[in-house]
């Protein structure tokens, strides 16, 4: 696989984008491992789950963040709104 520039992008595994997962959505990587970590999520449908519910975490935590916090707390909050999406407490 190929950058636009023609630079190889190197492969990468499952560790290594989850360990990437979160710098990736905060937009703190460098190019290279930006394009490794997007191409592994196009191709890896376990990576790809992790990123679904991350970035429903996120929005779920600034939801939260934007309500009255007499509505209870962040955490009740964030569970409340990633409960409303589908997801479910562990």
């Amino acid at each position: 696989m190929n950058t636009s520039s023609g630079t190889p992008i190197r492969a990468i595994d499952c560790d290594t984008t989850v360990r990437r997962l979160w710098d990736y959505l905060d937009e703190e990587l460098e190019s290279m491992p930006y394009a490794e970590v997007e191409a592994h999520l196009r191709d890896c449908v376990h990576c790809a789950e992790h990123f679904s519910f991350a970035q429903a975490f996120l929005g779920a935590v600034n939801t939260s963040l934007q309500q009255p916090q007499e509505a209870g707390s962040l955490r009740e909050q964030v569970l409340q709104t990633l409960k409303a999406e589908g997801f479910r407490a562990a």
